[in-house]
């Protein structure tokens, strides 16, 4: 027969293990509710990744989720996420789950994307794709760029075109005159050509290649969260925060939303 002292110690183990799944299951709530996302530079260093750490911190904190990142090359941004190793990626465009098929888009646009020609050679005019085709320019963009590779591998023969790591690998190859051509995004490359490294560097905006909406994508496990995410930056459009992110990082930008 159970004495009192019994039925205390009885009463006591019972609370200890309740308290211990309780702790476990919170444990693993809270763990569920982690996203990491693939960036391609630090936003320590650039003004456009700042924006989006800002921009999906504030997201997700009102989606009850804890936003990280982890900072990698381009190409490799891509294969972590796809594989589900990460969560996802701050933009990309339309058709980018064309290729890596295992991300969902968030239907609602970060902003609009603006492709250019960089050269130091004014004289250089390239206002379509199609302008690269039979012509001797030394084009360079940066691996992982997706679009940008897709749409130059088909018009400008492979000892012209040069895949390289980093904007900044672009912009030094077209001042020292390595390469006549650089293709890479309007909100990648101006914040480079405003350092003193290439103020004086003659290098200006030849031709626009393309404009379009650029989007999250998470992998398919999130699939039921792209469409509250999308909501929620939406939300943060109307309330005027998303353009308060913009003008404090990236005032240089005209971002039509």
């Amino acid at each position: 027969m159970f004495n009192a002292q019994n039925t205390t110690r009885v009463t006591n183990i019972a609370t200890v293990f309740v308290l211990v799944l309780f702790a476990a299951f919170s444990a693993n709530s809270f763990a569920s509710h982690k996203i990491t996302f693939a960036f391609s530079n630090d936003p320590e260093i650039s003004p456009q990744f700042k924006f989006f750490e800002m921009l999906y911190r504030e997201a997700f904190t009102r989606l009850d989720y804890e936003f990280s990142y982890q900072v990698l090359p381009m190409k490799r941004c891509s294969v972590m996420v796809n594989s589900g190793k990460l969560d996802g990626e701050p933009q990309r465009y339309h058709d980018y789950a064309n290729t890596y098929t295992n991300l969902i888009r968030v239907e609602e646009p970060v902003f609009v994307t603006n492709v250019y020609a960089f050269a130091t050679n004014k004289n250089i005019a390239i206002n379509t794709w199609d302008d690269f085709k039979g012509t001797s320019l030394y084009v360079d963009y940066v691996i992982g760029a997706l679009q940008t590779e897709q749409s130059l591998v088909t018009r400008v023969e492979g000892k012209y075109l040069t895949g390289l790591k980093s904007v900044t690998q672009g912009l030094e190859r077209l001042h020292v005159g390595r390469s006549d051509v650089f293709v890479d995004l309007e909100i990648r490359t101006k914040p480079h050509l405003q350092t003193i490294q290439f103020t004086n560097s003659q290098i200006s905006i030849v031709g626009t290649l393309s404009s379009h909406n650029s989007y999250a994508y998470l992998h398919k496990r999130h699939r039921e969260l792209a469409p509250k995410l999308a909501k929620v930056i939406k939300e943060i459009k109307a309330e005027g925060l998303y353009d308060k992110l913009i003008a404090k990082n990236l005032p240089f930008m005209l971002i039509a939303h």
